[in-house]
């Protein structure tokens, strides 16, 4: 909903419409959760939440989907060599360790990226959301990939992927 409400804001004032949205699952979060406790798991992702609100502009809305799924919906941020900056900044947030109680918490990310085209209708952003979506399900660990869809996902698409080894380097 919070996602819907911005874009119908920014579609009345005249923003410009084009946009990105990073959809990120938390990987190693429920060994975090079952091991540490609930209280662990909460603190951990209400950190990881402003680690993702320092990782944005001010312009864009970061949600928690639900369990440990986050969204981040870049408006009027459409140039993929952005996007894929933003999403390395937002790997690595995941990847610094979180504190809590003084031990250390590890987690990573993945993160699927889908991009509108100046062709896409006003209404693309159910369309984004399950384009990247989609993506990160279709991940195998421990590999993180970052996949950028700018295309429909009936088979016209452009679509390009890294991935990542746990130590950072590409393969």
């Amino acid at each position: 909903a919070g996602l819907q409400q911005r874009m119908a804001a920014r579609e009345a004032t005249g923003e410009d419409g084009r946009l990105a949205l990073l959809y990120i699952d938390l990987d190693h979060f429920k060994p975090v959760n079952d091991g540490h406790g609930h209280a662990a798991g909460d603190a951990l992702l209400r950190e990881f939440a402003r680690r993702l609100q320092r990782a944005v502009r001010t312009s864009d809305l970061v949600v928690r989907l639900g369990g440990d799924e986050f969204a981040v919906l870049l408006v009027g941020c459409h140039d993929p060599a952005v996007v894929r900056r933003i999403a390395d900044t937002v790997l690595s947030a995941a990847e610094v360790p979180f504190l809590f109680e003084g031990r250390e918490l590890r987690i990573s990310a993945s993160v699927g990226i889908a991009i509108s085209r100046p062709e896409d209708s006003p209404k693309i952003l159910d369309e984004l959301v399950a384009r990247a979506e989609k993506l990160i399900a279709a991940l195998e660990l421990p590999y993180r990939i970052i996949e950028i869809c700018t295309g429909d996902m009936g088979g016209s698409q452009d679509r390009k992927s890294t991935r990542l080894n746990s130590s950072h380097g590409y393969i």
